[in-house]
């Protein structure tokens, strides 16, 4: 994978998928010397495993659309498994992260919220319109609270200090 460009990783049934929006996905299963490229993932800046589907978020051709996989089938990204977060704002998106029962997605234009599942019909639940390049953009996630990164690639664990 391209050094310059930000990696970010998810495990997806005992299969570690890498992206960085720049190089196909990669596949590692843990055994083989080298990784495999896996052309039918979606290329985003940003992926989470969760609700049984793998989630990809920041694909060049529209920064504004959430993709999430078949469920259990990571490989798997038919054209209607999206939504278009906000279109109406313009903003990209730029990480998803997972909590214990909920998705939360960065804008840099605002915050969104999935509870229960990716993939049911629900639509997303817009949080704020702080997007991630505001200095007061955090969530609560499982592991305490995080804000996004001055590049807004890898959120950086705040716990127990005040933003």
């Amino acid at each position: 994978m391209n050094t310059t460009a930000n990696g970010l990783f998810a495990v997806a049934n005992d299969l570690l998928y890498g992206m960085n929006g720049v190089d196909t996905p990669q596949r590692w299963d843990g055994v083989a010397g080298a990784t495999t490229a896996v052309s039918a993932v979606k290329n985003g800046t940003s992926c989470l495993y969760k609700f049984d589907r793998l989630i990809v978020v920041g694909e060049s051709s529209n920064k504004s659309v959430m993709w999430f996989s078949d469920l259990v089938t990571p490989e798997s990204f038919p054209s209607t498994n999206n939504f278009n977060v906000g279109k109406q704002d313009g903003g990209s998106c730029l990480q998803i992260l997972g909590g214990p029962a909920n998705v939360t997605l960065l804008k840099d234009t605002g915050r969104y919220e999935w509870t229960g599942g990716i993939g049911t019909g629900d639509a997303p639940r817009k949080l704020t319109d702080l997007g991630a390049r505001r200095p007061l953009a955090r969530r609560l996630a499982h592991d305490g609270p995080v804000r996004a990164s001055p590049r807004n690639r890898i959120p950086q664990a705040l716990r127990g200090r005040r933003a």
